[in-house]
């Protein structure tokens, strides 16, 4: 039996997941959860079934990804990234059951907090209220000392990191990224600003595609060794983004996401700093953001860190980085990011290239923007976000003083209707709790 941890008490699943009491919501019969990695036997065994064995050409595919996003360091090689020793960045206690609150979905149906939890997979799920826990539970054998892989919300984190050496006049955005990698110069970034390149509105030849085997996204997790052990991993990231082209149109005038941007960014961290990304990161965010454990990030056959997706951390600490941001860069009385930067990516993006993307119509931002790596959904609230597939979140409304983190490992990469319903959900449960 799954169970639900809601602050420091646990409680069984059958009896949280109870249909809402409000008179006006269609009551609903609450969902039964997914089954567990261990209840599907995942990895059991001296040595494990063949067919129940997790391995790095299955990894995401479900279920095996129920087990493998809660173990990383045992799939993927991987960088340490310590948390120093300073002292841990407190989030108190102050708990709400929220698990009854109702919402309506896209399709106009009312569903609960609850309900939303068992449906969308949820391996943990954590609400901050002015820096205090309002809520937080564990499902999928997942707890609150497990590091979790972040998948793309990694983004938002590299590009957070990158506006320290922007703040420092060591990385210019203005000038082309081939100032710091001349490498780059026969590929799609050979003209191509560091600003633009942040902001995924450079020309690319880039299909996102999780499901079609030879598009660039595909073949760049074979260059991170997310896949088998192929020609293109004995290269690594370095050189596969040496071979990527520009698309037709010039760069600066629409919003194209391409997960290989962000490693272009690793890169430029990289050249900027004289740091390998790992080192710069453990030392000017991690060390400093009194995260109560360790986090760590896949690498390459050169050692390089997948910045694009794979940071692997508690869920506690993911919402300490979301509250850092929400508290213009500061956590626990240290300025960690600087604050006219986290300035810069709430307010300074640009409308024109993303309203007319379908991701403005899938986050339901026709007002946002995409700026330094994060996702703006434009709306009264100013409410901010960091997203990956199998429904990873990060969610920030700086007007209701709330901060969301949520993981989990959907059976597919990419589903519209389970996102889409979830940030309806994150903006119920701020404004109950504004």
């Amino acid at each position: 039996m799954n169970k639900l941890i809601i602050g420091l008490s646990i409680i069984a699943a059958t009896q949280v997941f109870a249909a809402s009491p409000n008179d006006e919501a269609k009551s609903l019969q609450a969902q039964q959860p997914p089954l567990t990695w261990a209840e599907l036997g995942l990895m059991r065994g001296f040595p494990p079934p063949a067919d129940k064995l997790v391995t790095r050409k299955n990894w995401q595919n479900p279920p095996f990804n129920r087990w493998a996003f809660q173990h990383m360091d045992q799939v993927l090689r991987t960088a340490h990234l310590s948390r120093g020793s300073g002292p841990i960045a407190e989030l108190p206690l102050e708990l709400r059951d929220i698990s009854r609150l109702t919402f309506k979905t896209k399709k106009g149906e009312h569903s609960s907090v609850n309900e939303m939890l068992n449906s969308t997979y949820t391996d943990s799920f954590i609400v901050l209220k002015d820096g205090r826990i309002a809520f937080e539970a564990y499902f999928n054998g997942m707890s609150r000392d497990k590091r979790h892989i972040i998948q793309s919300t990694s983004k938002s984190l590299t590009g957070s990191a990158a506006t320290i050496l922007i703040h420092e006049g060591r990385l210019d955005p203005n000038a082309l990224v081939t100032k710091y990698i001349p490498e780059l110069a026969d590929s799609a970034y050979g003209d191509v600003t560091v600003r633009q390149v942040l902001d995924m509105s450079n020309s690319i030849v880039w299909r996102e595609e999780y499901t079609d085997p030879n598009s660039e996204i595909k073949r760049f997790e074979q260059a991170n060794l997310w896949e088998d052990y192929t020609e293109i991993a004995k290269k690594g990231t370095y050189a596969f983004l040496q071979t990527l082209k520009k698309d037709e149109h010039d760069h600066g005038v629409k919003f194209h996401y391409a997960t290989g941007n962000t490693d272009v960014v690793g890169w430029l961290i990289e050249r900027a700093s004289g740091q390998r990304f790992t080192e710069f990161f453990t030392q000017r965010v991690w060390s400093q953001l009194g995260a109560e454990h360790d986090a760590s990030i896949s690498v390459d056959i050169n050692g390089f860190g997948a910045g694009s997706g794979g940071f692997a951390m508690t869920t506690r600490d993911f919402a300490r980085f979301g509250e850092m941001m929400r508290n213009n860069g500061q956590l626990a009385g240290r300025q960690i990011l600087p604050s006219g930067q986290v300035i810069d990516t709430v307010l300074n993006g640009n409308n024109d290239q993303f309203k007319d993307t379908k991701y403005a119509k899938i986050f339901n931002s026709p007002n946002g923007f995409y700026r330094n790596q994060w996702w703006m959904t434009g709306n009264k609230h100013g409410c901010y976000f960091a997203v990956g597939v199998y429904g990873q979140l990060l969610w920030i409304d700086p007007t209701a003083g709330v901060v969301i983190a949520k993981f989990s490992s959907w059976p597919d990469a990419v589903d519209v209707e389970k996102g889409g319903d979830t940030l309806l959900m994150l903006e119920a449960i701020a404004a109950a709790l504004e």
